[in-house]
């Protein structure tokens, strides 16, 4: 009994501290939701490459699709073309220049959206971003998944300009699937990038990883989504649905 006992005791302390490190939104935290339904999204193929010069390529988005779907309205996302691994940048402002004060009070960011793909075979990557623009400073909240390059998840390294592999393990996609992915990230009082947690169907990894910003005169919070080409550049399209951002 007395094992037993101890057994217990020690089974609720190892998953007091598993919830004690779990990052979730207060009931006082702020929302975007159904992002993917607005309006107003920009689009580019060759400012997704490095330094803003890719190569170009076909890019476009449409609402109001009602299969694949979650709940009858998703939006689909392409990108084509022809020269070897062209990227798709997706981008929404939802903080404006004109709302300082709500951006100026943000520093905690849950990213979380489901997206499906039918043909998973062209996907290289996938990259989830959040961007913080605030009292002249830029927090690029990079997290991409190389399915078909690093297999590993990896977070952008905003001073150095380059992307770092987590280690943590990224699979490859399944095709006729919806998947779900969560990014958590603070800015931090001392003004640095912290990267809490990535998960991708329900297989979280805390990273605990922190990097410092780059400088801007802009103020704003956008999110970005973007679909990575493969080396035969074959076409593809992927549907997000459900795409919240939470934020205190």
């Amino acid at each position: 009994m007395r094992i037993y006992r101890l057994f217990l005791i020690t089974l609720v302390l190892a998953v007091g501290t598993c919830l004690a490190g779990a990052q979730s939104a207060p009931s006082t935290a702020k929302h975007f939701y159904k992002i993917e339904e607005m309006t107003g999204w920009g689009m580019c193929a060759e400012c997704a490459g490095t330094g803003g010069t890719g190569p170009t390529g076909t890019v476009s988005l449409t609402h109001n699709q009602s299969s694949p779907s979650k709940d009858g309205n998703s939006t689909k996302y392409f990108i084509g073309g022809s020269t070897p691994y062209t990227n798709a940048l997706f981008w929404k402002k939802l903080i404006t220049p004109t709302q300082y004060s709500a951006n100026n009070a943000t520093h905690h960011f849950i990213y979380d959206a489901y997206f499906y793909v039918k043909d998973a075979t062209p996907v290289s990557g996938l990259e989830w971003d959040i961007n913080q623009y605030i009292n002249g400073k830029f927090y690029l909240f990079g997290t991409q998944c190389g399915f078909r390059t690093s297999h590993t998840w990896d977070i952008y390294d905003n001073v150095n300009h380059k992307w770092v592999s987590t280690g943590a393990s990224c699979t490859n996609l399944k095709s006729y699937t919806w998947h779900h992915v969560i990014v958590e990230v603070q800015r931090t009082t001392g003004n640095r990038l912290h990267y809490i947690s990535v998960s991708l169907d329900g297989v979280k990894h805390y990273l605990d990883k922190y990097y410092y910003p780059t400088n801007t005169s802009y103020s704003a919070v956008t999110v970005n989504y973007q679909m990575d080409g493969n080396s035969t550049m074959t076409d593809y399209s992927t549907w997000l649905d459900t795409f919240n951002l939470h934020y205190w």
